[in-house]
């Protein structure tokens, strides 16, 4: 296959970010750039890191550290970082605070915009929750969501207080989800009471109640009222995620974080 489906013009190449981080920097084509990346790693990430502006607590006092050999490679050691202040709450502390940072829009055509400060709200929201029944450092969080604003929130949450994030795919069914979440020691499952899949209502917070039954870590399910039938009856260890997570809350800290620090744990099919 050989025909070009698209080629940026010379004004898209010359507006893009990586052209004006080589200008920055003195390089004079992308192959150069590719090329010193290489021969000088650490040059490079800490190069990206000032470009990028993204803030650390404390700083690191070396790029990499491949001393254990590169499989064991530790990056920003010394530093302290965290995700969700970078990402979100320095923004909504900033003049981007009403600017757009997220967009939803569901199957049936609804939408939802959050601002940064609406954004930074929810994350907070969720992460006093969490800290609230008893989650931190290390601990799992499963979502088993729809694609909604909360489950964007969650990932934040999750990495605003050092849990980690463990994302489980929607259309899976009780004995995948369980398999996950057992062979993570997840200790909390957050999932949606229904979603809509071409318009067919699929009963997920049944489905979660069925895997967190077979999961001995998980101490609660947290269920969001999304487009589940009114009345619907509570499983054992279930919370409202209003219940969970209400809106008055306290202070919550994006506290800085080892870079080695896990965020996230990806379960791949093996395919992909």
């Amino acid at each position: 296959m050989t025909d070009t489906v698209w080629e940026p013009d010379d004004s898209y190449i010359d507006a893009a970010n990586v052209t004006r981080f080589m200008r920055r920097q003195g390089i004079g084509n992308y192959g150069e750039l590719v090329r010193r990346s290489q021969d000088d790693t650490e040059w490079f990430w800490d190069a990206v890191i000032d470009d990028l502006d993204l803030r650390f607590d404390k700083p690191y006092r070396q790029i990499l550290d491949m001393s254990e050999g590169p499989e064991w490679a530790k990056w920003f050691v010394g530093g302290r970082v965290n995700l969700v202040h970078n990402c979100v709450f320095r923004h909504a502390a900033s003049s981007m605070r009403g600017r757009p940072a997220l967009a939803w829009e569901g199957e049936d055509g609804a939408t939802r915009l959050l601002s940064y400060a609406d954004l930074a709200e929810e994350v907070a929201r969720v992460a006093a929750g969490l800290e609230g029944l008893g989650l931190g450092l290390g601990d799992v969080v499963a979502v088993f969501m729809p694609m909604v604003p909360e489950a964007v929130v969650a990932a934040y949450a999750c990495a605003c207080i050092g849990a980690i994030y463990l994302p489980v795919f929607s259309g899976f069914g009780a004995p995948a989800v369980a398999a996950r979440l057992a062979d993570s020691g997840a200790k909390l499952l957050l999932t949606a009471d229904a979603y809509r899949r071409k318009g067919v209502a699929v009963a997920m917070a049944q489905i979660a109640s069925e895997a967190a039954a077979a999961a001995p870590a998980i101490r609660h399910t947290v269920v969001l009222r999304y487009a589940g039938e009114p009345g619907r009856s509570r499983g054992d260890g279930e919370l409202a995620w209003d219940e969970a997570f209400p809106a008055a809350h306290g202070p919550v800290d994006a506290r800085g974080l080892d870079p080695e620090t896990p965020f996230m744990i990806a379960y791949t099919s093996g395919t992909t």
